[in-house]
C-alpha cells in the first residue's frame, strides 16, 4: 500500500520497452511467397489472395510477374489515368503499402515505407475474371519473384520458395450428401446419399475415391449408377448407356461406426471426376461429419470440470488481490487444488477414451474438490483481515513513503524535462497531494487503533490514497513527458525548416539527392510527430514510458538534418559567389551582379543569386564583398 505499486507499473513499463527493443528475430533459411489452389466459374470474377510466409523482420518489397492462363484475366482499375491491375491491400501486416501492377505483362510490386512484419498469409489481394475458355484444370505462374528488404530473397539465391497455384473451372455440376453432420452410436449403422444434380448435362462417366476413418465400414448402394469400382474406388463409365436422370442419389454409402467410437468421423468423396457430354469436370471433394453420442456424457463431465475451474479461477484472483504476504501463503495451497482440477480433467479424457466415462462420478469428485477450495478461501479472506488490522506506525509509513514518492516525481520531472518544461506549472497539483497527505496522516490521530474494524478502515483508506496518488503521479510524468517530447519535435521541424541552398551552386545529381534527403527527413518528422500522438492517445503505453523510444527518434531525425547540411556544404559544383564563371571570386563578380540589378547585361543571372534568397539584390553584392574579404 505504498509507492510499490508505481514502482512496479514502471517496472513492467521498462521490461516491455526492452523486449519490445531488444527481442529475437529467427529468420527462415527459406521465405515462401505463393498463391493458394483455387476454383472459378466462367463469368465469375474473384480476389485472389498473394501470400508470403516468412519470419524476416526486414522486408519492404515484393514484386513478381503473374502469368494467367488462357481464359483468365486481370480485372483492371484507373491509376492516374492509365489502367492498372485491380488490387486491394487489406492485410494488418502491409497496412500502408500500395500494389501497382501492369495488365499487359503481369509485372506487380508490393512497397511500402514502412516494413512487412514477420508471419504468414495474405499480403495483397489480385482480382481476375474467367470465361468460357478456361481449362478446367490450369496453373498461374508467379515469375521473376523477389522479395527486398535489407537482403535480396530470390529463388535464384535458394532464399525464396515460390508455389504456382492449381486453378479449377468450376461446372455446373453439383455432388453432396443427403446430410453433412449426424450423430451415431458406437456400432450402429447409417446409410447416406450421395446425390449429383446435373441440370443440362448427361452423366457418361463418375469416379471418386471413398476416405474412411480407421476402424469404420461401409458398403454402396447402386442408385442412379451401378458401381463397378472396388478398393475404395466408387467407379461408372459407359458410352452408350448414360446416368438416368439430373438429380438426385447416384449411389448410397451404408456406413457402420467403430465399438469404441468417440468423437467425430470424417467421411469424404476425393478425386471426384464426372464424365459429362463427354468432357471430363473436376469436383471438389465432398464431406460428411458423423459425432458419437458418447460425446453427450462427455460434455456433460467437461461442463462440470469447467464449472469447478471457474470457481477455483475466482478464489486464485480473490486471494491474489490480498496483501502480497497473505496470497504467497496461500500459493501452494491453490498450486495444490490446481493440479486436482488438472488431474480430473484428464481423468475424463481417459475414460472417455476406454468407454468407462460416469458423469455421476465426475460430479462427486469435483463437489469434493470444490468443498476444499471454498475452505481455502474462507481462510484466506480471514487472514487478509487479520492482515489489514494493521497499526497506526505502519500506516504513517505508507504515508511517509506517498509523500516520498512525490518529491521524487518531482525531481525526475525536473531532471528529465526541466528544459522543456515549466516545472512551476505543475506545482498546484503537487500541492494538492502534498496536502493530502498530510491531512490524512493527521487524521490517524482520532482513530482507536484498539477497535479492529475501524484500523480495517483507516488502512484501506491509506491504501486507496496512496493508489489514487500513485496514478495521478504517473500521469504528471506523462504528462511532462509529452510536453518535452512535443516542444523538442518542434525544435527539431525549426532545424529542418532551417535549410537553404542556392540549386544554382550543385548539379543535378546533387540538387536531385538533396531533395530526396529533404522528403525523408519531412516524413521521419511526421512519423514521429504521430507516433508521439499515438502514444499520448495510447490505453496500452504512455509517453514517459516510451520517451527513450521517441527522444532517439528524434536524435536520428537531427543527425539526418546534420547530414544533409554536410552535404549542402560539401557538394558545391559552382565556387561560391564566382558569378561570372572564371574560377575566382573578384570585384568582376561584383560588376556582373551590378549589371544584371540595372537590366545592362543578364548574361550571368543562373548564378548571381549569392545568398540563396531567391533574387538578385545588393545583397548579393554584400555577399561577394564579405566572400573576398575572407
Amino acid at each position: 500500500m505504498t509507492i510499490k505499486y508505481m514502482n512496479k507499473w514502471m517496472t513492467r513499463a521498462a521490461v516491455l520497452s526492452l523486449m519490445i527493443v531488444g527481442g529475437i528475430t529467427s529468420v527462415l533459411a527459406q521465405s515462401k511467397l505463393y498463391i493458394e489452389d483455387f476454383s472459378i466459374s466462367a463469368g465469375e470474377s474473384k480476389q485472389v489472395a498473394v501470400c508470403l510466409d516468412t519470419d524476416a523482420e526486414d522486408i519492404q518489397t515484393v514484386s513478381m510477374n503473374i502469368q494467367l492462363p488462357a481464359g483468365l484475366s486481370f480485372e483492371t482499375m484507373d491509376v492516374l489515368g492509365k489502367q492498372a491491375i485491380k488490387t486491394t491491400v487489406a492485410s494488418p501486416r502491409t497496412s500502408g503499402f500500395n500494389a501497382i501492377g501492369n495488365p499487359s505483362d503481369g509485372k506487380i510490386s508490393l512497397s511500402g515505407i514502412s516494413k512487412i512484419p514477420a508471419g504468414t498469409g495474405a499480403i495483397f489481394y489480385i482480382s481476375v475474371r474467367a470465361t468460357d475458355d478456361l481449362a478446367i484444370t490450369s496453373a498461374i505462374t508467379l515469375a521473376n519473384a523477389a522479395v527486398l528488404g535489407d537482403e535480396e530473397y530470390t529463388e535464384a539465391n535458394g532464399k525464396l520458395t515460390v508455389r504456382n497455384p492449381k486453378v479449377t473451372k468450376a461446372g455446373d455440376l453439383t455432388l453432396e450428401f443427403s446430410e453433412t453432420e449426424l450423430t451415431l452410436d458406437p456400432e450402429a449403422a447409417q446409410s447416406v446419399a450421395v446425390n449429383l444434380t446435373n441440370q443440362g448435362k448427361t452423366i457418361y462417366g463418375f469416379q471418386a475415391d471413398v476416405i474412411i476413418p480407421e476402424g469404420w465400414t461401409y458398403g454402396v448402394t447402386n442408385g442412379r449408377l451401378t458401381n463397378n469400382g472396388a478398393n475404395n474406388r466408387i467407379l461408372y463409365a459407359s458410352a452408350t448407356e448414360p446416368v438416368d436422370g439430373e438429380e438426385g442419389a447416384l449411389f448410397t454409402l451404408d456406413l457402420t461406426a467403430p465399438e469404441k467410437f468417440v468423437g467425430e468421423a470424417v467421411i469424404k468423396l476425393t478425386n471426384i471426376s464426372v464424365t459429362a457430354n463427354f468432357k471430363d469436370e473436376t469436383l471438389s471433394d465432398i464431406t460428411l461429419t458423423i459425432k458419437s453420442t458418447a460425446d453427450d456424457t462427455k460434455a456433460a463431465a467437461d461442463a462440470i470440470v469447467e464449472e469447478l475451474q471457474e470457481k477455483l479461477n475466482e478464489a486464485k484472483a480473490a486471494i491474489e488481490a490480498n496483501d502480497a504476504d497473505v496470497a504467497a501463503d496461500y500459493a501452494e495451497a491453490i498450486a495444490e487444488l490446481e493440479q486436482k482440477v488438472a488431474e480430473l480433467k484428464q481423468s475424463v479424457e481417459d475414460n472417455y477414451g476406454t468407454k468407462n466415462l460416469v458423469a455421476a462420478d465426475i460430479q462427486a469428485a469435483a463437489d469434493a474438490i470444490a468443498t476444499e477450495v471454498e475452505q481455502v478461501k474462507a481462510d484466506a479472506d480471514q487472514a487478509q483481515v487479520l492482515a489489514k488490522t494493521a497499526n497506526k506506525e505502519a500506516i504513517e509509513s505508507a504515508y511517509d513513503e506517498a509523500a516520498a514518492a512525490i518529491e521524487s516525481t518531482k525531481a525526475i520531472i525536473e531532471e528529465q524535462f526541466g528544459d522543456y518544461v515549466a516545472v512551476s506549472s505543475f506545482a498546484n497539483k503537487f500541492n494538492q497531494l502534498e496536502k493530502e497527505i498530510a491531512d490524512s496522516k493527521a487524521a490517524l490521530e482520532n482513530v482507536d487503533f484498539s477497535d479492529a474494524e475501524k484500523a480495517v478502515e483507516a488502512a484501506n483508506n491509506a491504501q486507496a490514497i496512496v493508489d489514487k496518488q500513485a496514478a495521478t503521479l504517473n500521469d504528471l510524468l506523462s504528462t511532462a513527458a509529452n510536453k518535452a517530447q512535443t516542444a523538442r519535435l518542434a525544435e527539431v521541424e525549426e532545424l529542418a525548416n532551417a535549410i537553404t541552398y542556392n540549386e544554382n551552386l550543385y548539379t543535378l545529381g546533387d540538387v536531385k539527392e538533396i531533395k530526396a534527403q529533404q522528403k525523408a527527413i519531412e516524413e521521419a518528422i511526421a512519423a514521429a510527430k504521430q507516433n508521439i500522438s499515438d502514444v499520448a492517445l495510447s490505453d496500452e503505453t504512455n509517453p514517459y514510458a516510451e520517451n527513450e523510444n521517441i527522444q532517439d527518434n528524434l536524435d536520428t531525425i537531427i543527425e539526418q538534418i546534420e547530414a544533409l547540411k554536410n552535404y549542402i556544404k560539401e557538394n558545391k559544383s559552382v565556387l561560391e559567389g564566382d558569378v561570372n564563371l572564371d574560377g575566382v571570386v573578384t570585384s568582376a563578380d561584383i560588376v556582373a551582379v551590378t549589371n544584371i540589378i540595372s537590366g545592362t547585361d543578364t548574361q550571368f543571372v543562373d548564378t548571381a543569386d549569392v545568398n540563396g534568397d531567391g533574387q538578385v539584390t545588393a545583397a548579393d553584392i554584400v555577399a561577394i564583398v564579405n566572400i573576398i574579404s575572407q
